[in-house]
């Protein structure tokens, strides 16, 4: 297994340089498309194979037999002790209350890669649902029989004796396990049992497979998985098929041939992020009965055709409205003239908080930075709103290592804006 953090060090693959390239330079193309990103892979040939540096992702990936985990930029090992804890822990919080680990899954992060780990909380939260019976629903079908099994179709009774007086059309309910539900679990387990490299995983994993085998392997689309209610006879089931449907959601490219081979999961760092953020927000408004809207459509200027902005949150307390905006950056990021600014926003990434600010009559707009930032606050020129362009800090590993410090903190935070 090879460890590369996003943004640092590429790493080497040995191999045919052409074949390791095409297959890194193909699945970059189709994960980029994929989770909305110009380039994944930044890959270049050597004599005797390729080195490879990742942008703004993580998770993990095997190319040709090798194994590649790919840590996040902003939780370092030196200040976490295992990154995939952490991910996991914003990703817990993050995405439900109902994704989460428990059991010995919880205690395995140093031994275990990235997709093992989710593999195993997968797992141990099926396994002993399954140990119970495979989930079913009665589900209605329509077909030719030569007897009547359910109810007569009266409406096709007389075209269908013209054709064939021997047959007739009828609808029936049966029970089945090939349902949105038991598709989705199928898929998760026969997928995690593809990338775990855990033989142990694996075994238990297959033989899960076996009794969802009623089941279509194939992944429900994105809208049926949305649309879907979990009845309530099947809430037992609902961690593992926020799980799977997480999975559906994520899951990367798979690419095969004669000469290469690349499948598995990464996730874009800067929307993990933003949702980790999205759900802080939450946090700390529904104590003091705020709202937070994640990614509004807001109309910043109107003509023949309107002028919209994005902001990733917008936050409404009884008096006012915030517009913030998530970067997956440290502010001493930018550069100006070849040199490090001094922990100033640029104006690409102030122009959509100021024009959304404006649009909404927020006096206040602030950017959001995992990396550590001055409390800064800038005055934008000329008359109108907003007034003010705040920078705020939300660490991942403050939030890994005191919650409650870090809600603290952020609600401080929040509450300057209504009194300044």
């Amino acid at each position: 297994m090879k460890s590369l953090h996003e943004y640092g060090d590429p790493v080497f693959f040995e191999g045919d340089p052409v074949d390791l390239a095409t297959a890194f330079e193909r699945a970059s193309e189709q994960w980029a498309e994929k989770i909305g990103s110009e380039s994944v892979f930044d890959v270049k040939t050597k004599d005797e194979g390729v080195t490879v540096k990742a942008k703004g992702v993580l998770g993990q990936i095997t190319v040709q037999g090798h194994q590649l985990e790919i840590a996040p930029k902003y939780i370092p090992d030196k200040d976490i002790g295992d990154w995939r804890e952490a991910v996991f822990d914003i990703l817990r919080f993050s995405q439900s209350t109902q994704f989460g680990f428990t059991g010995p899954a919880t205690g395995t992060f140093a031994k275990e890669s990235f997709i093992d780990i989710l593999a195993r909380g997968f797992l141990e939260s099926l396994e002993p649902e399954l140990d119970k019976g495979s989930p079913t629903e009665y589900q209605r079908t329509t077909c030719q029989s030569e007897t009547v099994e359910g109810k007569l179709i009266p409406d096709r009774l007389y075209p269908q004796i013209l054709i064939d007086p021997t047959r007739v059309w009828v609808e029936s309910s049966q029970l089945t396990s090939n349902t949105i539900l038991g598709r989705s679990l199928r898929f998760a387990t026969r997928r995690f049992a593809a990338m775990t490299s855990v033989p142990e995983l694996r075994g238990r994993l297959l033989e899960l497979d076996k009794i969802l085998s009623d089941a279509d392997p194939t992944a429900p689309s994105l809208s049926a998985i949305n649309r879907y209610y979990l009845p309530p006879q099947y809430r037992p089931f609902a961690d593992a098929f926020e799980i799977a449907s997480w999975l559906i959601r994520e899951q990367g490219a798979g690419l095969g041939g004669a000469t290469m081979s690349v499948e598995g999961l990464l996730l874009k760092s800067h929307s993990v992020y933003q949702s980790f953020v999205q759900r802080s927000l939450e946090q700390v408004a529904y104590k003091r009965n705020w709202t937070v809207e994640p990614e509004p459509t807001i109309t910043v200027a109107r003509g023949p055709k309107n002028v919209p902005a994005f902001p990733d949150h917008v936050l409404k307390t009884e008096d006012l409205s915030v517009i913030l905006d998530s970067k997956y950056k440290g502010s001493t990021d930018i550069e100006t003239g070849g040199k490090a600014a001094k922990s100033a926003p640029n104006a690409s990434d102030v122009y959509q908080i100021v024009m959304a600010g404006r649009a909404m009559g927020a006096e206040d707009v602030a950017l959001v930075y995992p990396a550590e930032t001055p409390d800064d606050i800038w005055v934008v020129s000329g008359t109108g709103l907003p007034h003010r362009i705040r920078m705020i800090t939300l660490d991942p590993i403050e939030f890994y290592h005191n919650r409650e410090k870090f809600f603290n903190d952020l609600s401080d935070d929040l509450l300057q804006f209504s009194t300044e």
